[in-house]
């Protein structure tokens, strides 16, 4: 017994090789369930922060979305969402989302691992509504938007290079004779912080955009960079050339165009345009100076009239005689709208200038047609332009006659106009007209104008067949 080995010596070893691997195991089955426990749980908590980030971006856009769905998986979920314009009815245009969501921590990169909350990858998509145009040659978009652990990202939207038809429900013309929208490849970006809750700068590139009549005349832009801060509420945009051509040997061509928005007083903000390098249609060169200050409400205004406008199928689908338009749509759009603006066009000698100013009751009482909305309104406008321009109007507006005629003609025409009181001399060569519509009263130049109930009603009328 004196030679045998100590006891037990052997067991010692096989215990501490079999508790090492117990450790080894164990660790090794708490990262597989953290590896595949942690996406699932972070799957969770993003799908309601997407839904409430997409749904306050649609908010902020003037849109609403209007359909939502997320497939979650372990690792990843497929994301469908469908965004409307806010004053959409039904079978309105659409914006269609498709993506897939990938889950952090982990995900699989172009050069390895990366470390995140989230990826999101996807497409969006445009869908025609029963009252819009198809453009079956636009291309989806691609999206793309990547979280940190901290909840901080941008998304990325690209678009290709495209050219595609305009084509409208009513259209019967062959393909060749539509009218054509084309585009260069551009390219837009958003920050956001608080995972999506808050969005920050934003950046827009579009080369150019052109869009072509079906018949002759065209409108197109090159080389506009746009960028803005949502929070600060600021916005700076430049145009290096917009071309406004009809066709007809006339067109209008603006270099180095530029706009701002930022907040001013009282809640308000200040919308700023200028533009010092115009050609007129005919060779004149001219500036153009434009400012705007009001609240959200005003600035808004515009692009939801216009989205509802074309949800109520537009002038041939009767928008105008549908009372919905106005009670729905318009008055819910200029509620409370604020707003005081002025603009002036100068041509060597000849001036046009302008001012607006506009306030409407947080309520305008569920208006059925113009006339109540506009009784509605507090609105206050001055216009005033040298003789050499009105008559340039007048020249556009007069009706047919002998060549030898047209200036007589175009001289009945302003003497009418002073006649009757819709114009007044303001100097030497200059004209000028000054409105209020207040409490449902229209005065122009210092004279009720009762007519124009009776005129806006015939106009609303007959605006379907125009």
């Amino acid at each position: 017994m004196g030679s045998t080995r100590p006891l037990g010596a052997p067991r010692q070893r096989r215990s501490l090789i079999g508790t090492l691997a117990r450790t080894v195991l164990a660790g090794g089955l708490a990262l597989a369930v953290v590896f595949v426990g942690l996406p699932w749980l972070v799957g969770q908590q993003l799908e309601a922060r997407l839904h409430d980030s997409l749904e306050q971006g649609a908010h902020n856009a003037g849109l609403r979305l209007a359909d939502w769905r997320l497939k979650r998986g372990l690792r990843a979920s497929d994301v469908e969402a469908r965004l409307v314009a806010d004053t959409c009815i039904s079978a309105c245009t659409a914006a269609r989302f498709s993506g897939r969501l990938v889950h952090g921590p982990l995900w699989a990169g172009r050069t390895g691992v990366d470390l995140g909350l989230a990826r999101l990858t996807g497409r969006l998509s445009r869908e025609a509504g029963h009252n819009g145009p198809a453009l079956p040659g636009l291309p989806a978009l691609r999206v793309a938007a990547t979280a940190d652990l901290l909840g901080t990202g941008r998304v990325t939207i690209s678009a290709p290079a495209f050219e595609t038809a305009i084509i409208r429900a009513s259209d019967t013309a062959i393909e060749a004779r539509t009218p054509r929208l084309a585009g260069a490849a551009s390219h837009a970006d958003l920050a956001f912080s608080d995972f999506g809750r808050r969005l920050g700068v934003w950046r827009v590139e579009m080369p150019r955009l052109v869009r072509a009549g079906a018949t002759a005349g065209q409108i197109g832009v090159r080389g506009l960079t746009a960028r803005g801060d949502i929070q600060a509420q600021t916005l700076s945009m430049h145009l290096q050339r917009v071309v406004a051509d009809d066709g007809q040997g006339r067109a209008t061509r603006i270099r180095d165009l530029a706009a701002s928005l930022a907040p001013a007083d009282a809640g308000r903000q200040r919308l700023a345009v200028d533009a010092d390098r115009i050609l007129l249609p005919d060779n004149q060169n001219a500036a153009l100076t434009l400012e705007a200050v009001g609240n959200r409400a005003v600035f808004v205004a515009g692009p939801r009239i216009a989205a509802g406008w074309r949800a109520r199928g537009g002038l041939a689908g009767g928008a105008l005689n549908q009372s919905g338009f106005y009670d729905e749509t318009v008055a819910e759009a200029l509620a409370a709208a604020d707003l005081e603006a002025q603009m002036s066009l100068v041509a060597g000698d000849e001036r046009l200038s302008a001012r607006l100013i506009l306030a409407a009751p947080p309520d305008l009482g569920g208006p059925t047609n113009a006339v109540d909305v506009l009784s509605a309104l507090d609105l206050q406008a001055r216009a005033g332009l040298s003789q050499h321009w009105l008559r340039r109007l007048a020249a556009r507006a007069r009706p047919p006659a002998p060549i030898d005629d047209t200036e007589r003609v175009i001289d009945r025409m302003i003497e009418q106009l002073v006649a009757r009181a819709l114009i007044v001399r303001d100097g030497p060569a200059r004209y000028a007209s000054r409105a209020r519509f207040q409490d449902g009263r229209l005065i122009i130049n210092g004279r009720p104008r009762p007519e124009w109930r009776s005129i806006a009603q015939q106009l609303q009328a007959a605006a379907p067949g125009l």
